[in-house]
């Protein structure tokens, strides 16, 4: 009986595709005419081939938990209707028309970054819940009871955590309400799980780029490709603008650099809203430069590195601070025919981070973050060069003007105001303001200074400014006490405590040279040291009742972007 003809392995692409493979020694004929190797496919041994199943098997396990949880978390998304019903259950139309009314007249002039008018109630119920959701969670100052609020601002992270998070149900409005809750940030008993303020800046910005509101090189299409009138004229490039403002704000705060820099995409943008004829639009838009102009100030200035320091009276610095200063300059002209209070705020912001490197050493850089509280005073920490030039004497002066003019302003908007500027960007810088004006006290009065030859310290107006600081913290106390903006502010109360303190430790210090019969100071060392243990380091419990602003220390990038619970 003649054998069987052996049976010829199938090729190595008619293999891939499981079909039937007439290879001779030629080749078989679809790999001739499709011009491809026709190789004989390579023997899978058995135990690999239950390897490579065991491989797909496990793919799709973890595909079908995948969209199993995908699936578990769409039935929990708060869909349009159940924002309204939730609203509906906890506040009646007329108080919602009310807490909307609040936002469009109190908030909206000072920082237009979602401009929503009362008129929008009925748009905002029937296509943008969410949106209306977070304005009467976030940013209605004084408004709501604390129990409501509460419930408002937990089911607003829940419902942004699910859809730009879990479900991938993103809008522009959705990532409007997390700019608001960003800037407008506010913490309740339930809150340790949430976002923080950063982490809302950066997922707003992620987010944007991800949708394509960030420009050609991060989306397909630009602002004239965008269908929607709406979006084309307002939305989109104010979206986008707004992050940034919001990115810069926190890596000013923080200190750290800016990840969304200005791009030509941005200058877009900003053209765009600036042949808008909406005067919040006009006020938009001078935010968005001034911001601009504190990024490249601080990126000019190095104020983001630790190192190296500024050298004040060196000819390049001085010629990087003129020019920032004639921008400055020039953009307050055109701010001031805008009459806006908060915008000449920022004009002296802008001076304050211009002049802060008079104060630098090679190693108290990072002290001019946040937090704003005692130990970033530093106290055995200032600068004092061996001459004082007039570059010094000019930048102090300019500094000390500065300050007061910040305060000043910000001092005299009163108490409703305060309550309605955002919490992110505007509040914590009256309190670095602060903070930097006590720095400068310690420079002119530290043991061995050397720039008291060029400001006295009476000059600074210390006391009089942690006077009027406080009695601003009482108001907020009694008119919001749960609110960020009293939070941060009640910090005054610290810093006046850690300044009656240094006068004292100071006023020992010069009476016990002045008894030993010393001429002159000699520099900070060894035992003429402030004594940091009763100045700066400051216990826990005194801190504790400021945990609440934790959020300007930066936290882990890791920590839940939901609400505890929900993830």
């Amino acid at each position: 009986m003649s054998a069987a003809p052996s049976r010829r392995r199938a090729c190595e692409p008619c293999h891939v595709l499981k079909i039937k493979c007439d290879r001779t020694q030629e080749g078989c004929g679809r790999c001739i005419r499709l011009g491809i190797n026709c190789a004989p496919a390579v023997r899978r041994l058995q135990r690999n081939r239950i390897t490579e199943l065991e491989s797909q098997i496990e793919n799709l396990t973890k595909a079908l938990h995948q969209q199993a949880r995908i699936s578990k978390l769409k039935e929990r998304q708060p869909q349009s209707d159940e924002i309204v019903t939730f609203l509906d259950t906890r506040m009646t139309e007329t108080s919602q028309r009310d807490a909307l009314r609040v936002y469009s007249v109190s908030v909206v002039p000072r920082l237009p970054i979602v401009p929503v008018d009362a008129a929008d109630y009925a748009e905002l119920r029937r296509n943008k819940p969410i949106l209306l959701l977070t304005v009467l969670a976030f940013a209605t100052p004084n408004v709501l009871d604390d129990a409501v609020r509460n419930e408002l601002v937990e089911k607003a992270m829940e419902s942004l955590g699910l859809d730009l998070i879990g479900t991938g149900n993103v809008s522009i409005p959705h990532v409007q309400a997390a700019l608001l809750a960003c800037f407008w940030y506010r913490s309740t008993p339930k809150s340790a799980g949430h976002s923080t303020v950063e982490q809302l800046a950066q997922l707003a910005t992620s987010v944007s780029i991800a949708m394509g509101l960030a420009g050609p090189g991060s989306a397909k299409f630009s602002i004239t490709a965008i269908p929607d009138p709406d979006v084309l004229l307002r939305d989109g490039p104010r979206t986008w603008l707004g992050c940034f403002i919001a990115t810069t704000a926190m890596a000013l705060t923080t200190r750290r650099q800016d990840a969304n820099v200005w791009t030509p995409y941005h200058e877009e943008c900003l053209g765009y809203l600036q042949i808008s004829p909406l005067a919040t639009d006009r006020i938009f838009c001078l935010l968005v430069t001034i911001t601009r102009l504190h990024f490249r100030t601080a990126l000019s200035l190095g104020l983001h590195d630790a190192s190296p320091m500024s050298i004040i009276s060196d000819s390049a610095h001085r010629k990087q601070v003129s020019d920032l200063k004639a921008e400055i300059a020039n953009w307050s002209a055109v701010a001031l025919t805008a009459g806006s209070l908060e915008l000449m705020f920022w004009h002296q912001i802008a001076l304050v981070h211009l002049n802060e490197p008079v104060l630098y050493t090679p190693t108290n850089k990072s002290t001019f973050s946040a937090p704003y509280l005692p130990h970033q005073l530093a106290p055995e920490d200032f600068a004092a060069p061996l001459i004082v030039t007039d570059a010094h004497v000019a930048a102090l002066h300019d500094l000390k003007d500065a300050c007061h003019r910040a305060l000043d302003i910000a001092l005299d908007l009163g108490t409703a105001v305060i309550l309605s500027l955002d919490s992110m960007s505007f509040i914590p810088r009256i309190l670095f303001t602060l903070l930097v004006l006590l720095k400068l006290y310690i420079s002119v009065s530290g043991p061995g200074n050397t720039y008291s030859e060029a400001i006295d310290r009476s000059d600074l107006q210390v006391e009089y400014y942690l006077a009027r600081m406080g009695v601003l913290s009482s108001e907020l106390q009694a008119g919001d006490g749960a609110s960020w903006n009293a939070m941060i502010i009640s910090a005054t109360n610290l810093l006046e405590q850690w300044f009656l303190t240094y006068n004292v430790d100071l006023q020992t210090i010069n009476s016990a040279r002045t008894e030993s019969s010393a001429n002159e100071l000699t520099p900070p060392s060894g035992d003429d040291n402030l004594d940091v243990s009763t100045t700066a380091s400051w216990d826990s419990g005194q801190w504790g009742q400021l945990d609440d602003v934790a959020w300007l220390v930066p936290l882990p990038a890791e920590d839940s972007l939901l609400p505890a619970g929900h993830w």
